[in-house]
């Protein structure tokens, strides 16, 4: 749902299934109202039941759907690492009265003055700084918050709000949360944490003996803190930290009192003491005899290439054996120093999982290995950086996600922008750039000390743009920045040096550039609804949220860095559309026309549809006709399978249709709505 959700509730189930056929063809405007229903569909499966199955707010005030006005979502919810603390912000919508049917109650005209909440009972010293403000007046503090009843019926409650219908439009009301609780996902009842829920209504005053209480479920995905990152960077270090135990030779000095031993039995019989050597081929046998000259090979074994030394360590033992000095020689092959001089070699290294293994290697590439490992780890910790980022907040519709990995160009951090539905982060605004330079802030809590961070944003390196990746202008630059350069990629920099009054700006590099740090992402989480990552095709598979026109259509998968997706076999095909007609890719309810079909435009290259847009052959058509106009399209119905879609040709391009993206690569988070990764 987007971290959106309409106030509402489930009533009947027979009258909240009519209204709801009633709206499917609603206007924009009215959509609001069916978001309520669908979150009431996908979680208890029943238009009858609670939103979250809790019958939170647990009293009988009217909470039937299509009786209120009132709409919420995210306004924005940010982070503070240092103060271990997350401000949430919600922001209203007042709906139009035409599309409120309450009958001869109240609810469609009145306003709220409490917010009601459902969450954890440990959680009731976690919630602070509570403020609101009405679209007309100026930001007020609020210190009335309660809690009643305990267990599973515990609820909160903030009153003395002032919001009416007039007011209420664009108002916000927002909090921090601290610990024992600090991220909303935390603060949310156990009974809806694990659905990702955190319920809420609004109550109006009771008049008549009753009260309207609408009802909502946001959904917490994306308000956690992000630690999961921060163990990452330690790693490296510890490679070669633990190497130092490379003390695995030392067991055969132990092992070297042995054979001291076995000259005493010597001395009894006085001829066999020179004939001692006899007993000493069968300690080889065992580890032990051979322990005195594995001193000698091991560090021979070390520089390998010093292969003439190995003839004089041989004749070395035998000189205290002064009697048979030649024999030792013949013995000494046999002598177990051949096989053991591998064992020295053996380099002790930190393996991917963390763990401290041995890796046996040929003495000559010794050294390598200690390179070679340091690169695999420097791979993988910049593998585990597009994964999922250290520090992100939301701002309105937009997702802002702060990925560290080291030395990536330009090309690659926006590629993986695109894999998530994003852009490289573009910055329209003074305060955006603000938001972003505090953000920069706590992310370097997750890397390694250093004075200095540039992370890449998405400015067109273009020779005479004047936009940003996802095709808007610029028309905000920070006074503190260098002018705009043709051909230029650039970063937003900070120098960190006075941690007080740290200094940023936009700087300019060439794009080949490893001198960065890392990225960052904007992600417009009502425009992409689905990620599908298909490691078998090696691409991914972004799902759009709203209808366009082909070209647009086309132009926003082209800025991703993709195109329109091309089926090449039934197996790619099936794969594609599923997420689509089986409702695991989140759908409007204006997607779905009055025949319960969603209608989705096929990226053909030309108008005889022999090649796709990305410029692959057409290999795969359930097309009847081709020609003019050159735009086709998948009619789908939604509920069904793939192989109920049918291929259309149209008879004119002035249609706005669903539509899928492809791009290469496998996104790093695997597949989901895109709720669960912003």
């Amino acid at each position: 749902m987007h971290n959106q959700g309409a106030l509402c509730a489930p009533g009947v189930g027979g009258q909240a299934a009519r209204w709801y056929r009633s709206h499917i063809g609603a206007p924009p405007q009215g959509r609001w109202m069916l978001m309520c229903l669908l979150v009431s569909i996908a979680i208890s499966g029943s238009l009858g039941g609670p939103l979250a199955g809790t019958n939170f707010p647990f009293e009988p005030c009217i909470k039937t759907p299509g009786t209120s006005r009132f709409g919420v979502s995210f306004k924005n919810t940010s982070w503070d690492s240092r103060r271990r603390s997350t401000r949430v912000c919600l922001e209203f919508s007042v709906g139009p009265e035409e599309d409120c049917d309450a009958g001869a109650l109240r609810c469609c005209q009145t306003g709220f003055n409490k917010f009601k909440f459902y969450p954890d009972p440990s959680c009731r010293r976690a919630i602070t700084d509570i403020a609101y403000q009405t679209n007309s007046g100026r930001v007020i503090g609020v210190d009335s918050v309660y809690f009643e009843n305990s267990g599973d019926r515990f609820i909160g409650k903030i009153t003395t709000l002032a919001f009416t219908t007039a007011n209420a439009n664009g108002g916000v009301l927002c909090w921090s949360l601290v610990d024992p609780c600090p991220t909303l996902r935390e603060f949310a009842h156990p009974a809806t944490r694990d659905e990702n829920l955190f319920e809420i209504a609004l109550y109006d005053k009771k008049v008549d003996n009753y009260e309207c209480c609408p009802l909502a479920a946001i959904q917490t995905f994306g308000t956690d803190a992000p630690p999961s990152p921060p163990p990452i960077p330690p790693s490296p270090p510890r490679g070669p930290a633990r190497p130092p135990p490379i003390p695995r030779p030392s067991p055969p000095p132990p092992r070297s009192p042995p054979p001291p031993r076995r000259p005493p039995p010597s001395p009894r019989p006085s001829p066999p003491p020179r004939m001692s050597p006899s007993p000493r081929p069968l300690p080889p046998k065992p580890p032990p005899p051979p322990s005195p000259r594995p001193p000698a090979p091991s560090p021979l074994a070390r520089p390998p290439p010093a292969g003439t030394r190995q003839p004089p360590p041989t004749r070395a033992p035998p000189s205290p054996r002064t009697p048979p000095p030649r024999s030792p020689p013949p013995r000494s092959p046999p002598a177990s120093p051949p096989p053991r001089s591998p064992p020295p070699p053996t380099i002790w290294s930190q393996s991917p999982d963390g763990v401290l293994r041995p890796r046996p290697l040929s003495p000559a590439p010794q050294p390598s290995p200690l390179q070679s490992s340091a690169q695999v780890t420097q791979q993988s910790s910049t593998r585990q950086g597009l994964i999922e980022p250290v520090v992100s907040y939301t701002q309105d519709s937009r997702t802002y996600g702060i990925f560290i990995s080291p030395e990536i160009t330009f090309s690659d951090a926006a590629a993986r922008c695109g894999r998530g539905g994003g852009f490289l982060a573009t910055l329209l605004s003074a305060a955006e750039w603000s938001n972003l330079q505090s953000a920069l802030g706590d992310s370097r809590l997750n890397m390694a000390p250093g004075d200095r961070l540039s992370v890449w944003i998405g400015v067109d390196p273009a020779a005479g743009s004047s936009t940003w990746l996802d095709g808007g202008a610029i028309r905000f630059w920070p006074m503190s920045s260098p002018s705009k350069q043709d051909g230029m990629c650039y970063t937003a920099s900070c120098n960190f040096t006075a941690a007080d009054d740290p200094t940023c700006s936009w700087d300019p590099l060439p794009c080949s550039s490893v001198a960065v740090q890392g990225f960052v992402c904007k992600t417009y989480t009502n425009v992409i609804s689905y990620i599908n990552a298909a490691p078998a095709q090696g691409k991914t598979y972004v799902y759009g949220t709203y209808a366009m026109y082909s070209g647009a259509a086309g132009n926003f998968c082209r800025r991703l860095g993709g195109y329109m997706a091309a089926y090449n076999s039934q197996e790619e095909f099936n794969m594609v559309i599923s997420p689509f007609v089986n409702g695991n890719a989140p759908v409007p309810p204006s997607a779905i026309n009055g025949y319960g079909r969603i209608v989705t435009w096929l990226g053909f290259g030309d108008q005889a549809a022999t090649r796709w847009q990305d410029g692959s052959p057409v290999t795969f058509s359930r097309l009847d006709a081709t020609g003019a106009p050159g735009c086709y399209v998948l009619n789908c119905p939604y509920g069904g399978t793939p192989g109920m879609c049918s291929w259309n040709l149209l008879q004119g391009c002035l249609r706005m249709c669903m539509f899928i993206c492809e791009l290469p690569g496998v996104h790093e988070r695997g597949s989901g709505s895109t709720s669960l990764f912003t």
